[in-house]
């Protein structure tokens, strides 16, 4: 994606590259448990996008009112649990 289009409330938290989620997936790193508290934060910025928009909707939209943004709130659902979360740490 086009690093100008990615609002700046995202670019600030880190997420200002793209990446491959093949090549995340095929690095042999540890997995470690983290407290979900940690992640928390990522429930208020507009990560998610709806209605053809984009970076226009917070997770927690979608888990304070589910059926105003069923697609979304399905699509969540259909994740596969079994794998871990990609976390990484930049700034």
């Amino acid at each position: 994606m086009d690093e100008n289009r990615i609002p700046e409330e995202i670019r600030a938290v880190g997420f200002d590259f793209s990446w491959s989620a093949e090549k995340v997936w095929a690095l042999d790193l540890p997995v470690q448990e983290m407290s979900v508290k940690e992640l928390i934060w990522h429930l208020d910025p507009t990560f998610l996008n709806e209605g053809g928009g984009a970076y226009n909707l917070t997770p927690r939209e979608v888990i304070e009112n589910p059926a105003a943004h069923a697609a979304e709130y399905e699509r969540t659902l259909r994740a596969e649990t079994k794998y871990p979360i990609e976390v990484m740490w930049n700034k």
